[in-house]
């Protein structure tokens, strides 16, 4: 199952044929929601966004069938049916292999083991292949749809946070003049924050451009104080202050 992009199922290695959009969002929502009971009522409310035709719970009805029938198993509560079905509603039963999010939760968890361990060449490799996992925006054809909202920022602030971590091996690696491109372009597209801003300024340092440092959080702190009307905090001021130190003691 993938949601780190579009919506989609894969069974043996062969991507299957969702259908109808009525038939994705539901996936979506069950999988959002999976290994719970998701009632019947509430996927009425949200794939229609409150305003539900009549009709809509066999439309359901039908969706969830349809998708009992993509994912495999026999209908019911059979215990190899990943589609069950309750008195008040639904659940997606999936195995971690079953799906990207746990996947690259998984890869993300062994990397930072592999890291504490100081084997570093091997935790860069399992961030990158957990961030391969994207395919795109999460839920991609639902960014608009409210159901998906939260499940949508959540793991887009998780891609970040990954990113972050691979990016502090890369730097305890010294491959700070590599990944100067991709920070410097994240920064641009992400100016709150400031964890990456302060690896751009320490890769900048490491590549014996100090004062690219100084113009960096220069531009960041503009750029905070013209659209947010805030500041950067205290510990990348510093870090700030600390480059400033050092560039004038070697002026």
């Amino acid at each position: 199952m993938r949601v780190l992009g579009p919506v989609g199922v894969c069974l043996g290695g062969r991507e299957i044929p969702i259908g109808k959009a009525r038939t994705r969002a539901a996936l979506a929502m069950l999988v959002i929601h999976k290994d719970a009971v998701v009632p019947a009522d509430v996927m009425v409310d949200e794939l229609w966004s409150g305003a539900a035709p009549d009709g809509a719970r066999h439309a359901v009805q039908v969706a969830v069938s349809s998708l009992r029938s993509i994912l495999g198993g026999p209908p019911g509560n059979s215990s190899s049916s990943r589609l069950l079905t309750y008195p008040s509603g639904y659940m997606l039963a999936l195995e971690r292999r079953e799906l990207d999010v746990s996947i690259a939760s998984d890869l993300a968890g062994n990397a930072a083991a592999l890291a504490d361990r100081s084997r570093l060449e091997d935790a860069q490799n399992c961030y990158l292949t957990a961030e391969a996992l994207w395919r795109g925006p999460p839920f991609a054809e639902f960014l608009y749809s409210d159901f998906a909202q939260a499940e949508i920022r959540r793991l887009e602030e998780y891609r970040l946070v990954l990113i972050e971590d691979r990016v502090d091996v890369q730097l305890d690696l010294g491959r700070h003049h590599e990944i100067v491109p991709e920070l410097e372009a994240l920064v641009v597209d992400h100016p709150s924050r400031e964890r990456m801003l302060g690896q751009l300024m320490v890769a900048l340092y490491r590549s014996d451009r100090p004062l690219d440092a100084e113009q960096a959080y220069d531009r960041a702190a503009q750029r905070l104080h013209d659209e947010y009307g805030s500041a950067p905090g205290p510990s990348v001021a510093a870090l700030a202050a600390t480059i400033r130190s050092h560039t004038v003691d070697h002026r």
